[in-house]
């Protein structure tokens, strides 16, 4: 990230696409942690939920 970042300003094509990519990147990350805690939330087990029979549970 060090070495990314300086690279790209004193390119031209950092300077013209760099804030661009920087924002892709910025969504990506925040759309790969918004999906990991949905998963964590639907996955989550709580003590008033129902049984099903035959299921083994933790």
């Amino acid at each position: 990230m060090t070495w990314t970042l300086p690279t790209l300003v004193k390119s031209p094509s950092g300077a013209a696409f760099g804030s661009v990519l920087g924002l892709m990147a910025f969504f990506y990350f925040f759309a790969r942690l918004t999906l990991f805690c949905a998963a964590w939330i639907a996955t989550a087990e709580y003590k008033d939920d129902p049984r099903m029979p035959g299921k083994t549970h933790r």
